[in-house]
C-alpha cells in the first residue's frame, strides 16, 4: 500500500463553496471548496498542476487523475504559481457613486463563441514513487473491472466514480495516476485545509481536463478554474462551449454586489454547458488564458479539451463595472475566485 505522511499546510477556516465533491466513504466528509488546474504545453509533452482546498474529517484519502498520454513525471507543485495567476488574471472593478456621463443598463454585456510495474489481470503498475508530500502509482489498464478491483484491493473507495473510470479504460489511450496522502487530521473533526499542489507531466500534446471524474459527485454543482499557459491565446476546442466575458455591468455601488452578479453569470454559463473565458494576455514570457465555470454535476459527461492557437492580438480582462462605457481605473483589485479533478476517498485497510 503506497502512502506518505503530509502535514496540513493550512487549517484556517475559509468560505466553503458548493463545488466538486470528493468520492468518499459516506461515514466521512471530504468535500472540495476550491479546485484549480494549470496546463502548459511543452516540447513533446504537457505539464498540468492541480491544487485543492477541502473540508475534511478523515485522515486518509486520495484521488485518481486520468492522463491522455504516457506518464513522464510526478512532483510537488509550487503554490506560488496559483497565487500569482489569481492575482494577475482576476477581474478588476470600475465603481463610482457618481455615474453622470456613463450609460447604465440592467443587463450584462457579453460576447459568445462556441468552442469546438506489476501486472495483475489487465492492470500494469508501470511506476511507483514518492515526493516529500505524496505517494503515487501510475496504472495502465486494459480492463475496467480489473482496474477497479486493483484500486479497491489497494485501499480505494471508488463509489459511483467507477463508472467514469470505466469510460476512460474503454476509450483507451489513458493512464491513471493514483495519488495517496495522509494528513494530520483528527478523525471526526472537520477542518478546512489547503493541500500542496501536484505537478504531472505526460507525453503528447493533448490538453484535456478530466471533467467526467466529477459526474457522480454528491454535490449539486461543480466549480472549475483552469489556466492554459502557452505562446498564444488558448480556446476550448471540444467538449464544452466557450463564452467570452469581458464585461459585467449592472446598477449597484459595491464590489460585493458586482461580484455576485458576475458569479450568477458564470453559473448561468455553466448551466448551459459552458466555460467563461475571463482573462487572456501576456504572462511571463508567454500568454495565459483563464477559464471558469460553476456547472451542475450532471453536465459533466464530457471532458474539456483546449488548444493554444488564438494568436497574441486579442487580450481580454473581465471588468466588473457600474459605469458602462467608462474606463476601469488603473490598479483595481482582482478579487473573484471560481475554482476545480474529482477526488476519491481512500479507505484504510486493516
Amino acid at each position: 500500500m503506497f502512502r506518505t505522511v503530509a502535514a496540513l499546510l493550512l487549517l484556517a477556516p475559509t468560505p466553503a463553496l458548493a463545488c466538486a465533491g470528493f468520492f468518499h466513504d459516506p461515514l466521512y466528509e471530504a468535500e472540495s471548496s476550491a479546485q484549480k488546474a494549470i496546463f502548459r504545453p511543452l516540447e513533446g509533452m504537457v505539464q498540468v498542476d492541480y491544487a485543492v482546498d477541502l473540508r475534511v474529517d478523515t485522515p486518509e484519502f486520495g484521488w485518481v487523475i486520468p492522463i491522455p498520454g504516457p506518464f513522464v513525471s510526478f512532483e510537488d507543485g509550487d503554490p506560488a504559481d496559483f497565487s500569482t495567476l489569481l492575482a494577475q488574471t482576476g477581474p478588476t472593478y470600475d465603481i463610482a457613486e457618481e455615474r453622470s456621463g456613463c450609460a447604465m443598463a440592467n443587463d450584462m454585456a457579453l460576447g459568445g463563441v462556441k468552442g469546438g510495474g506489476d501486472t495483475a489481470g489487465g492492470v500494469d503498475e508501470i511506476y511507483q514513487g514518492e515526493t516529500p508530500t505524496y505517494s503515487y502509482s501510475v496504472l495502465e489498464a486494459t480492463s475496467a473491472d480489473a482496474l477497479s478491483t486493483w484500486l479497491e484491493e489497494h485501499g480505494w473507495y471508488l463509489g459511483d466514480t467507477g463508472a467514469s473510470i470505466q469510460e476512460y479504460v474503454s476509450e483507451g489511450g489513458y493512464q491513471f495516476v493514483a495519488i495517496a496522502l495522509k494528513m494530520d487530521v483528527v478523525e471526526g473533526s472537520a477542518v478546512q485545509a489547503e493541500l500542496p499542489p501536484v505537478r504531472l507531466k505526460y507525453e503528447g500534446d493533448k490538453l484535456v481536463y478530466p471533467s467526467r471524474m466529477g459526474r457522480y459527485s454528491p454535490e449539486v454543482e461543480l466549480s472549475t478554474l483552469i489556466w492554459v499557459i502557452g505562446d498564444q491565446r488558448a480556446s476550448i476546442r471540444g467538449g464544452w462551449d466557450q463564452v467570452e466575458l469581458p464585461l459585467v455591468w449592472e446598477g449597484g455601488e459595491t464590489s460585493s454586489y458586482l461580484t455576485e452578479v458576475a458569479a450568477a453569470k458564470i453559473r448561468e454559463i455553466g448551466s448551459e454547458g459552458g466555460f467563461a473565458l475571463t482573462w487572456a494576455g501576456e504572462y511571463g514570457d508567454g500568454w495565459a488564458t483563464r477559464f471558469e465555470t460553476v456547472a451542475p454535476t450532471g453536465i459533466h459527461t464530457v471532458d474539456v479539451e483546449f488548444s493554444v492557437d488564438g494568436g497574441t492580438d486579442a487580450p481580454l480582462a473581465l471588468t466588473l463595472s457600474n459605469q458602462q462605457g467608462c474606463k476601469a481605473p488603473a490598479g483595481a483589485q482582482a478579487l473573484l475566485l471560481f475554482p476545480l479533478v474529482a477526488l476519491l476517498r481512500r479507505r484504510k485497510l486493516v
